[in-house]
């Protein structure tokens, strides 16, 4: 990719062709805005706007000297002034500006929001423009729609302030997932970003695109220019939801939340996606800082009140300790689902009961991650002692 700075090309002399053009033919651009928009232009028009104390200003054309590479116009005190078009001074009027850079970058095609390309819009007027002004062809046109917050019906305005920036975009999720959302669907179709729900499914897809073991040439080219220029991965195979409870149940210690997933049935890959996972885990970090809904936050408690329990539910925590300090060492997430059902006679509580009971006991809400794997990657002294209601 080349980037082409407008401002540096402007002070460069670079558009003083098009400057010319158009100064020279100001009637043609003047009817070509008119007939296209259906507007009326006031008699004054003029397609340039001069720079004045660091700021853009319409003023009235009064002449042009291609030789000095001069416009003399009138200003804002109603006296006549000169201007170096030649050195950033002069700049072309939007809609003389986008088919000028047509014509001096011999553009072919150019992808626009659809706002540009309704009818009579800046599109529209560019293709006379370019024609009538310039002697140029317009591009083949490709009409990109919006990106909107989920449950909102207008785009995302940075001068509005609503919406996500692309530096906060890139903070909560890896460019190549930032690519994958965007790139990832025809560019007609309007998107939609939820900042909680949408960071979830995109990098579990994501995730997916990758571990995919049958991929299509259009699959392959995807993750190509999603990927490229990017050194270090950072989308795991584990599932986004799982590192984010991982990650919280180790505290936000990477380490930690590495041997967490050893314990479980991600072992083989955490072990080889280790580096992967500790990219990843620095996203996670922002999202739920930033984004991340409260229902998917949660924090260990240092210490809980047993005053807050009721007899029922203290006896359920006494069983459910027992049977939790004679579990085998590679108890899965299955085993403690089960350990906690087997109590539910002898505790006389509710299944919802006793799985409100622990929430509250660990993490001081009512519901959390699954709890038969949230019980099994704790660390086993620590839940022995907490149920015994020591911690």
């Amino acid at each position: 990719v080349e980037y082409v700075r407008a401002s540096e090309r402007y002070r460069s002399g670079w558009y003083v062709p098009a400057i010319e053009k158009a100064l020279e033919h100001v009637a043609d651009a003047k009817k070509a805005l008119e007939t296209i928009s259906g507007r009326k232009l006031d008699e004054h028009w003029t397609p340039t706007q001069i720079l004045e104390d660091g700021r853009l200003k319409n003023r009235q054309f009064v002449s042009i000297d291609t030789g000095a590479k001069t416009v003399t116009y009138i200003g804002g005190d109603g006296q006549q002034h000169r201007a170096a078009y030649d050195k950033g001074e002069v700049k072309l009027d939007w809609r003389l500006d986008w088919p000028g850079r047509w014509w001096l970058l011999d553009v072919q095609c150019e992808p626009s929001g659809r706002d540009h390309m309704t009818k009579g819009s800046s599109y529209d007027t560019g293709i006379q423009i370019v024609k009538g002004v310039y002697g140029g062809e317009a591009p083949y046109p490709v009409a990109y729609d919006f990106i909107n917050l989920a449950g909102d019906t207008k785009k995302m305005s940075a001068s509005k302030g609503t919406g996500i920036d692309a530096v906060e975009g890139s903070q909560l999720m890896p460019p190549e997932v930032v690519r994958y959302f965007v790139l990832g669907s025809p560019p007609a179709k309007r998107l939609y970003f939820d900042p909680a729900a949408s960071v979830v499914q995109l990098m579990d897809e994501y995730a997916a695109l990758l571990a995919k073991p049958d991929k299509t040439p259009d699959d392959e080219q995807l993750i190509y220019i999603c990927s490229r220029g990017e050194d270090a991965k950072t989308v795991s195979r584990v599932p986004f939801s799982h590192l984010v409870a991982s990650y919280q149940a180790a505290l936000h210690d990477t380490d930690k939340t590495l041997d967490i997933i050893a314990r479980t049935e991600y072992a083989d890959i955490a072990g080889r996606d280790a580096d992967i996972i500790k990219n990843e885990l620095r996203f996670i970090g922002t999202w739920l800082d930033k984004r991340a809904p409260e229902n998917v936050r949660f924090s260990l408690l240092q210490s809980v009140d047993a005053a807050s329990f009721t007899q029922q539910e203290q006896s359920f925590f006494t069983l459910l300790g027992d049977k939790i300090a004679e579990a085998p060492a590679d108890a899965d997430g299955a085993w403690f689902h089960n350990a906690v059902y087997g109590c539910r006679d002898e505790a006389g509580l509710a299944p919802k009961d006793m799985f409100q009971a622990l929430y509250r006991l660990l993490i001081g809400k009512t519901h959390g991650p699954r709890a038969g794997w949230f019980l099994s990657i704790l660390p086993r002294d620590w839940l022995t002692a907490r149920l015994k209601l020591e911690k």
